[in-house]
């Protein structure tokens, strides 16, 4: 029973992390996005695709379901009932949540982190059938965060939560680089 509850806690502590990382660099790519700024390749959009990259590496983490992933769905089955009292408490949609696991895993396997030897000829169709959009991301890490977080509330007395940060130095940054470095492939509109 020790090594589940290791587990548990384990599993609970870094699925948190993983949502924390995920939501801050979503945030900054929201912040990216603010400027609105067109670039040529520079560093910008460099940190926008890498930002977009580790949200989804992220997310996939968490809401892997395979028998051996240790993360969201596997806290949640092991602390079932009071997992499932909680998302009703805090109306977090299960439903909504598995079925944003499963387009999130068809993105996984098919293009994100393997390349399909039938959809390496269009991963924009993989994305399409997989309905994945920002706004689903969004809820699903916020709904995941603030259930695993109460859960964690619960059992150690601790509140954990996310670092305030939105995203909003990002334009300030650009602008700034654009009025030192005025002859940069930088559009800002």
């Amino acid at each position: 029973m020790a090594i589940i509850q290791d587990r548990f806690e384990a599993s609970l502590k870094r699925s948190l992390a993983e949502l924390s990382s995920a939501v801050l660099k979503l945030r900054a790519l929201d912040g990216l996005r603010s400027a609105h700024s067109v670039h040529a390749l520079d560093f910008f959009r460099l940190a926008g695709t890498a930002l977009f990259n580790d949200v989804l590496g992220h997310a996939m983490r968490v809401f892997d379901e395979h028998k051996q992933a240790a993360a969201f769905w596997y806290v949640v089955k092991v602390n079932e009932p009071n997992a499932l009292n909680l998302a009703k408490e805090l109306e977090v949609n299960f439903e909504a949540l598995k079925l944003f696991s499963a387009n999130i895993k068809i993105i996984r396997d098919r293009t994100h982190f393997h390349i399909d030897k039938d959809a390496v000829k269009n991963s924009a169709l993989v994305w399409e059938n997989a309905d994945v959009n920002g706004n689903q991301l969004r809820v699903a890490l916020d709904s995941a965060f603030s259930l695993l977080s109460e859960i964690y509330f619960r059992l150690s007395g601790i509140r954990i939560s996310i670092p305030e940060y939105d995203g909003t130095d990002v334009p300030k940054i650009i602008k700034s680089y654009k009025e030192i470095h005025p002859d940069s492939q930088i559009l800002i509109r």
